[in-house]
């Protein structure tokens, strides 16, 4: 629709124009349970504990994203309506999850959303809901994820260039 979608380390998700305006911003933790931030030194900038490091995607009018840092904090796993940044309507909702690391992008299959965690293997959760469904059993963590039809490919896990297939049905 010719808007661009992104995530920060201020903990925002942010919509803007094909003009560079905004279009909306979201952070589940101003909205949430937290309405003041702590904030943290990250390469010598003031964050919170809850950027936006997964990137946004974008299908069927929903904007998903998770805002995360460390496990043993919350994390936010949000999907907002692609023209308003709210998380109302249905298949819209803001998640909050205990021992998770989103770290790299989200993937996503007609009804999965497939985050990566790093050195851990990548989560999945249910589309509609956000609801967990577990991880990949199969190899280890990695910045990578893909979905293709009924694969994912994730890694590079704990060795260099080792990328992992699993079958998002099983």
């Amino acid at each position: 629709g010719g808007n661009l979608y992104f995530g920060a380390d201020d903990g925002y998700a942010y919509c803007i124009d094909g003009s560079g305006h905004l279009v909306w911003k979201f952070s589940p933790t101003a909205t949430l349970d937290r309405p003041q931030q702590r904030l943290i030194v990250n390469n010598g900038n003031l964050i919170p504990l809850w950027p936006v490091r997964t990137g946004v995607v974008v299908a069927d009018g929903t904007a998903y994203f998770a805002a995360s840092m460390l496990p043993w904090d919350a994390s936010y796993l949000c999907a907002v309506d692609a023209k308003t940044g709210q998380p109302s309507g249905n298949g819209r909702y803001v998640r909050k999850l205990k021992n998770m690391t989103f770290e790299g992008p989200l993937a996503l299959s007609s009804d999965l959303l497939v985050a990566s965690q790093g050195r851990v293997a990548p989560a999945l959760f249910a589309r509609r809901n956000g609801r967990p469904m577990g991880s990949l059993k199969e190899g280890g963590g990695g910045a990578y994820v893909v979905v293709v039809e009924d694969e994912i490919l994730h890694g590079p896990g704990n060795k260099a260039g080792w990328m992992t297939r699993s079958n998002a049905r099983t």
